[in-house]
């Protein structure tokens, strides 16, 4: 079933993606994998969930990854009794030349109070090709915060950011306002720290509604929107994320989820 308070998508973290002779060693992040599977919990405490998506375009923290078209994406996961839970993104893309984005994650979490929940994820970002014009792949720890599965403050630390050998920050809240059992209003506003990167921060925010159709049938309509500050940090022109943009837009997804 699908997960109301979208805990599984917001925690993404990964380790794999540290490269050996300039290949990213996805290994690794199979095999972490496998050892999340491999855990010695009893058959009944363990959870599966997976869920595909459509959307009509892939936004990420204000810039789209599928360059403005219709996405699938694909998603795997296990999670036991005891807090620990992992599994796997896959999604289209259109970015830079790459064309498949996998997204393995683990975490752990924990009830810090009966109102009040802790995530601690690991997420790896691997592109199956070099991503504007070099090799893209990185990992990004992240912890947050959740109050009664309605509000999410999350903040997060990602490594070689594309592989530009530098660390970049994230910060971002986002919330949910249930209406009734099947409707409720959706919203979110994140800086994203990348002018080391990109030669301009990220501010970004989203509004819209999400609908439940049945058990396994989720409807989401967002208006999505950013904003670049300190411009003039690296002020070089033919930088590599010039083209990189997402002015504001409506995006419909539609998942499936089981």
């Amino acid at each position: 079933m699908v997960d109301r308070g979208d805990g599984v998508v917001r925690a993404l973290f990964v380790t794999g993606c540290a490269r050996t002779g300039g290949a990213p060693r996805r290994p690794l992040a199979l095999a972490l994998l496998l050892q999340i599977l491999a855990l010695p919990v009893p058959a009944a405490d363990l959870t599966t969930t997976a869920a595909v998506r459509f959307t009509t375009d892939y936004v990420y923290r204000g810039y789209s990854k599928s360059a403005g078209h219709p996405t699938i994406q694909a998603h795997v996961g296990v999670s036991d009794g005891r807090g620990v839970f992992g599994g796997t993104w896959l999604s289209q893309v259109d970015f830079g030349g790459a064309t498949l984005e996998f997204q393995p994650y683990l975490g752990y979490r924990r009830n810090l109070m009966a109102d009040l929940r802790l995530d601690v994820v690991a997420t790896g970002y691997l592109y199956d090709r070099p991503a504007l014009g070099r090799r893209a792949d990185y990992a990004e720890t992240a912890l947050s915060l959740t109050w009664q599965e309605l509000v999410t403050l999350r903040a997060s630390t990602a490594f070689d950011t594309y592989g530009s050998s530098v660390a970049t920050g994230n910060l971002e809240c986002s919330g949910r306002y249930p209406l009734s059992d099947i409707l409720e209003l959706t919203g979110g506003l994140g800086f994203d720290g990348v002018a080391l990167v990109t030669d301009y921060d990220v501010i970004y925010w989203h509004a819209g509604a999400r609908y439940f159709l049945g058990r396994h049938l989720v409807v989401d309509l967002s208006y999505l929107d950013k904003a670049w500050t300190r411009e003039d940090l690296h002020p070089k022109p033919g930088g590599r994320f010039d083209h990189i943009d997402s002015n504001g837009r409506v995006v419909l997804s539609i998942t499936v989820g089981f």
